[in-house]
């Protein structure tokens, strides 16, 4: 126990951030637990409002500077692809028939770009 009283405030504050952000930890890696038994119970729709839902636990854990951006972009990296590997079956059958599309908006911004 610290004599000084900046350092017994110092310790008080320590305890309460290391609440906090246990807290915001335990709720992302729950929220993340789910969605991934969701995935592997072959639930789809549920999967993806348990995604939804880690998603946002994720991105609150980075706005209280508990995780850093790079891990939550990586976390929610792995968990879009495990749903759309799971489910890749029932999104193929959805998508419209191929062909070449021609890509209107990138020839517009580069022609535009040129004239300048």
């Amino acid at each position: 126990m610290p004599n000084i009283k900046s350092a017994q405030k110092r310790m008080r504050q320590n305890t309460s951030r290391y609440r906090e952000n246990l807290s915001a930890k335990r709720a992302m890696r729950q929220a993340i637990k789910d969605s991934y038994d969701a995935i592997a119970t072959g639930q789809q729709q549920q999967a993806r409002e348990h995604a939804k839902t880690a998603q946002k636990a994720i991105d609150k854990a980075v706005k209280k500077g508990v995780i850093k951006k790079n891990t939550a972009a990586r976390k929610k990296s792995r968990l879009n692809r495990q749903l759309e590997q799971a489910f890749a079956s029932t999104t193929k059958t959805k998508s419209t028939s191929g062909g070449s599309q021609k890509q209107t908006s990138g020839s517009k911004e580069r022609e535009a770009g040129s004239k300048k």
